[in-house]
């Protein structure tokens, strides 16, 4: 990976191997499409879906990780 792909990995909290890795399923699911420095989506719905998701499992572990903290204080 190029250093700017260094620098984005790092800015979304990720390595570069998973970075890669997303978009290569990304790519063989037919929603993204990578030739050379540019990436088109090429199905926008499906891309909004899996983001939907993605934010509804954050929210769910979010809203477990105090209710965790509670009780590991509590034991």
């Amino acid at each position: 990976m190029s250093a700017g792909s260094l620098g984005r990995s790092g800015r979304i909290g990720s390595h570069c191997e998973a970075v890669t890795r997303e978009l290569q399923y990304l790519q063989l699911e037919g929603i993204v499409a990578q030739q050379g420095r540019r990436l088109a989506i090429l199905d926008v719905a499906r891309l909004a879906e899996i983001v939907r998701a993605a934010a509804v499992d954050v929210e769910m572990v979010e809203r477990a990780a105090p209710a965790a903290m509670g009780a590991t204080a509590a034991a």
